[in-house]
């Protein structure tokens, strides 16, 4: 056999070799090979110790991140306590990354979200991105994820010793304001401010000082929004001051 055809069957091998490889780790959580592959959330496992990875797994793959997000809603009723917790944040995370909002809110703010020091600056940038990315179904998906934490009424705000809420880093409830925020208003662009563009004629929610009501009929979407609202106004902690994109909802909405 010559060299040339040696060398060939040498690359032939390990190219199948690595092929092989590669399909067995991804057959673990996916029903199919393609330009969209579709996994079986069957066969994911999802533990707290181990949610950083598959979240570190899913960076860059919506359909990854889709499928992680649906089982972690189906599997948040059998949870509690910090677990539960764990697994909302990190659902909410891989949501936001599905749709693309938060890269892009950064992008906008110059690759440093602390650049949105005042409500105009916010108002452009939640302008130009809207309707640009799947803002509904991040929005849906945050509040099923969210809706165990909040308690009913007419104003929606989390439970006092939930641990999700306590322990949400600010600049993610920022984007998950956003997010949903963009969900529920009309177009941004053509209101004067943000907070008119929660109060219009077909809103349900309204702002009185700093509390935020949802009247009857009020979707999902916007029960989480005025818990989300609500917990930024009623902060004790002051962890949301030092943070400029919340200080920018806050004035936005007048809270």
């Amino acid at each position: 056999m010559t060299r040339k055809k040696t060398n060939t069957l040498c690359v032939a091998l390990v190219i199948s070799i690595i092929t092989l490889i590669l399909a067995s780790c991804d057959d673990s959580f996916s029903k199919s090979w393609g330009k969209s592959r579709e996994y079986d959330q069957s066969k994911i496992n999802l533990t707290m110790d181990n949610l950083r990875e598959w979240k570190e797994k899913a960076t860059g793959n919506p359909d990854l991140e889709a499928a992680l997000v649906g089982k972690i809603i189906g599997e948040l009723d059998s949870k509690s306590g910090a677990e539960k917790a764990a697994f909302q944040d990190a659902g909410i995370e891989l949501a936001i990354g599905q749709s693309g909002i938060g890269m892009s809110i950064i992008e906008l703010a110059g690759k440093d979200i602390s650049n949105i020091k005042d409500e105009a600056t916010l108002k452009d940038i939640l302008g130009s991105v809207q309707g640009k990315f799947s803002s509904s179904a991040a929005a849906g998906n945050i509040a099923k994820i969210v809706n165990a934490s909040i308690v009913p009424g007419a104003t929606p705000k989390f439970a006092d010793n939930d641990l999700y809420a306590l322990n949400a880093e600010p600049s993610d409830v920022g984007i998950v304001v956003a997010a949903l925020t963009l969900a529920v208003a009309p177009d941004i662009k053509g209101i004067g401010n943000l907070k008119d563009a929660l109060s219009g004629n077909d809103s349900k929610l309204n702002f009185k000082g700093k509390q935020v009501t949802a009247g009857n009929g009020a979707s999902q979407e916007e029960i989480a929004l005025a818990a989300y609202l609500n917990l930024i106004a009623n902060d004790k902690t002051g962890k949301y001051k030092k943070s400029p994109m919340v200080g920018s909802l806050k004035k936005a909405f007048n809270l």
